[in-house]
């Protein structure tokens, strides 16, 4: 049975509805049509120049991202420019694109939960959860946006972040609060929570665990008692790759090819 691009949205917006991405966000398909003809699919965190390379090499017909490509207005498109370029060559190639962002994160089994299974996080809540604005049909006392609950025995601060390093290896893992600190209660929101901060402490967490923690955030976590462990925009939200596909192959593994498109890196790297 031949599949379209929108027969691939369907599944995807069945598990993440876009009715759960945050109202600033953009997600969907940011190139393409759904009527387009569909038997491979790539999956990514972002779309790089090494990305569509692979895409090309792959030759898929949709790419499924993460992150959006198109996520501010765009004013202009230079094929000079690395975003023009990237358009230039979808288009050229009739090569779709779509992004499932904040939805994502937030959706029941999305990316939060993924981080919270690492923990085995109980009495699982979000930290933003969805407004009343949202439809009903996609409001969840578990979905929005962050995770928080407790631990299934306490641990020390430093013992959490080791288990973090070894799951995740981030190319740098950072902390805020003394190693030796007892947690019981944590919070977390993947990619970059940072701005978070004070809603994480709402919830009576011990522990923040996020990344891309800026300075003046940290010094509000740590005037305000909370600990944090920040261990990377990238390394918490690669897993995206495994949580699509896992989305998609039951309902379509017999009539698309799922693969993973896995040459972009973590940009921030650690010097040793």
């Amino acid at each position: 049975m031949n599949k379209t691009v929108a027969d691939i949205i369907t599944v995807l917006e069945d598990f993440a509805p876009t009715g759960l991405a945050e109202n600033w966000d953009a997600v969907g398909l940011q190139v393409g049509a759904p009527q387009q003809a569909c038997k491979k699919v790539g999956l990514a965190l972002d779309l790089t120049k090494q990305t569509l390379q692979e895409a090309l090499n792959k030759q898929v017909d949709l790419i499924v991202v993460h992150h959006p490509l198109l996520f501010r207005p765009v004013k202009a498109i230079r094929f000079d420019e690395p975003m023009g370029t990237l358009l230039q060559t979808l288009c050229a190639k009739k090569i779709g694109l779509y992004a499932a962002h904040t939805n994502l994160d937030s959706t029941v089994g999305g990316l939060n939960d993924y981080l919270a299974d690492q923990i085995d996080l109980r009495e699982r809540r979000s930290i933003l959860p969805q407004p009343d604005t949202t439809p009903a049909a996609f409001r969840d006392t578990v979905a929005g946006l962050g995770r928080a609950g407790s631990l299934p025995e306490p641990t020390s601060l430093g013992a959490l972040a080791n288990k973090l390093n070894k799951r995740f290896k981030p190319a740098a893992l950072r902390i805020i609060g003394d190693k030796n600190r007892i947690i019981e209660t944590v919070a977390m929101c993947t990619g970059s929570g940072g701005a978070l901060i004070a809603e994480a402490a709402t919830t009576g967490a011990d522990c923040y665990i996020t990344g891309d923690v800026k300075y003046h955030q940290a010094l509000d976590a740590e005037a305000i008692g909370l600990s944090v462990l920040d261990v990377g925009h990238f390394a918490t939200e690669i897993t995206c790759i495994s949580i699509l596909e896992k989305a998609l192959t039951p309902t379509l593994g017999q009539f698309i090819e799922i693969v993973s498109l896995t040459s972009a890196q973590d940009p921030l790297q650690s010097f040793k």
